[in-house]
This record gives C-alpha cells, structure tokens and sequence, in this order.
C-alpha cells in the first residue's frame, strides 16, 4: 500500500468516526433533555459532515480512478 493509498485510507476512516461523533453527541444531549438542541447538532452536523467528506469521497474516487486508468497505461 502506498502512502498516498493509506491517507486515503484513513481519511475514510476519519470521516466515519465524524459521523459518528455527531452522532453520540447528539444522543448524549437527548438524554440531558435539550431535544431541540440535539435534534439541531445531528441535523446539523449530519449536513455539514456530508458536504465536507461528499467532496472528500468524492476527490479520493477520482484520485483512484485516474490511478487506474495510469496503471492501464
């Protein structure tokens, strides 16, 4: 695997553990009783964490694609 493959990688990674995190705050807040305030954080959150890593996703399937095509080549 090359450097390049294992950024990729665990930028992946990274962004599933965003998710998550938006996640389990919005849960603990839920059980604090601010059911407004976490209905906010996961709607939220959940947008904002698919903007940022929908283009992260979306650039690292390019980069492989392009990779596939130079390998053919």
């Amino acid at each position: 695997m090359s450097i390049k493959s294992a950024i990729i990688k665990t930028n992946d990674v990274l962004a599933y553990f965003a998710f998550g995190a938006v996640l389990l705050i919005a849960v603990v807040m839920m059980f604090q009783g601010q059911v407004g305030a976490a209905l906010a954080v996961a709607v939220g959150g959940w947008v904002v964490c698919s903007i940022v890593f929908g283009f992260w996703f979306a650039l690292s399937e390019i980069a492989g694609n392009l990779r596939k095509i130079a390998d053919k080549q």
